[in-house]
């Protein structure tokens, strides 16, 4: 027997859902969760007081909330976006050029790729000037959709500078 949620987790999110990185500027910083599936698509919802955005890059999408970058941010993001992508060394080079900054990426190195640079959300107060977001995780969640168990609406979010 086949559970109703097994075509969610082999089906890729539907790409007309999300909006392109190159029509929200050449960089973006977002405090959310990569995603891969029709599933993760479905079971992940951010209240709507935070306005949380759904965004594409290299094919690959993302779901949170767009944050004000602080003064550093620019010139932390001039140096990390040129890490080369797709060579052997490449995560050790980002890893040592967020090491500069004091940055860490621990909990979600492997999502880096190209104009995908990952960071673990304990950077936010580095990287973002949003203080509502400095509060936990669960608050930014809806845990109360009917339509997944409960368990499924849990996330670690992440944060992300995406660029086009």
């Amino acid at each position: 027997m086949q559970s109703k949620y097994s075509e969610m987790f082999e089906s890729p999110p539907d790409e007309l859902l999300y909006t392109p990185i190159s029509r929200l500027g050449r960089t973006l910083l977002l405090l959310g969760a990569r995603i891969d599936t029709e599933y993760d698509h479905a079971r992940l919802e951010i209240r709507d007081c935070y306005e949380p955005i759904r965004v594409s890059t290299n094919s690959r999408y993302f779901y949170g909330i767009k944050l004000q970058p602080s003064s550093r941010f620019k010139d932390i993001v001039d140096r990390i976006i040129s890490v080369p992508t797709g060579r052997d060394n490449s995560i050790d080079m980002y890893r040592n050029r967020l090491q500069l900054y004091g940055l860490t990426c621990e909990d979600c190195w492997g999502h880096f790729d190209r104009n995908i640079f990952p960071l673990d959300a304990s950077n936010i107060e580095t990287l973002a000037i949003n203080r509502p977001y400095m509060m936990k995780e669960q608050h930014l969640l809806v845990t109360d959709n009917n339509q997944m168990p409960w368990f499924s609406q849990y996330a670690q979010l992440k944060l992300y500078i995406l660029s086009s």
